[in-house]
């Protein structure tokens, strides 16, 4: 049987949205500090096991119809939402907050909720946008939240002649040196595999 393909006016993803716009026969509130969020707890559940077990589990959450939301800003939680909904980020423009770091607190987000689709979508736009200012928070997530592709793609970003120096005389950096020394061995140890800070470190006999 060959595979066929609903018209765009009769989208899955894109009903299911309309669904979160009209908060149509939501069954949940979240309050994340001064904003509330109208959800239905199926469609969460199917989107992560950890809301699942919140939702439909032996927790208080269960039972109850409005949910406090602690350690994230509202910005951050109506992304993720969206995310559940639609299987894409909204547009995004704000003075309060980059895209670098919306990014950032999505993916942590994302990792707290088990939303793997979100925290790929996150780490993709992360590995994409490292920047002097912003490798070693990317560093440091990258540690946290067991990201390997971030954790390279730093490494790399960092092994690149005429970026180290200039790095290692941020406070960035030392905060990481501070926070997690482990990192600092394996900064070390992919620099030295650039021929040209090898030479630096180990150079060749005459």
């Amino acid at each position: 049987m060959c595979s066929l393909e609903a018209p765009k006016s009769f989208n899955l993803n894109s009903q299911i949205g309309n669904l979160l716009e009209s908060s149509e026969t939501a069954d949940v509130i979240f309050d994340v500090e001064n904003q509330s969020f109208r959800c239905h707890r199926t469609i969460l559940a199917a989107r992560s096991p950890v809301l699942k077990a919140g939702l439909f589990g032996n927790m208080v959450e269960a039972t109850q119809k409005r949910i406090k939301i602690e350690n994230i800003c509202p910005e951050v939680f109506k992304a993720m939402i969206h995310f559940m909904y639609t299987d894409s980020l909204p547009c995004y423009d704000s003075e309060t907050m980059s895209a670098e770091i919306m990014a950032q607190q999505l993916f942590v987000v994302a990792d707290r909720y088990a939303i793997e689709g979100l925290k790929a979508l996150c780490e993709d736009k992360l590995c994409h946008s490292i920047s002097l200012d912003m490798v070693a928070a990317s560093l440091a997530l990258a540690e946290r939240h067991n990201s390997p592709r971030l954790k390279n793609s730093c490494l790399e970003f960092i092994a690149e002649p005429g970026t180290l120096i200039s790095w290692m005389l941020t406070e960035e950096y030392a905060d990481l040196v501070r926070n997690f020394p482990s990192l600092i061995a394996e900064i070390r140890g992919k620099v030295a595999t650039v021929p040209s800070f090898r030479e630096l470190i180990m150079p060749e006999k005459q």
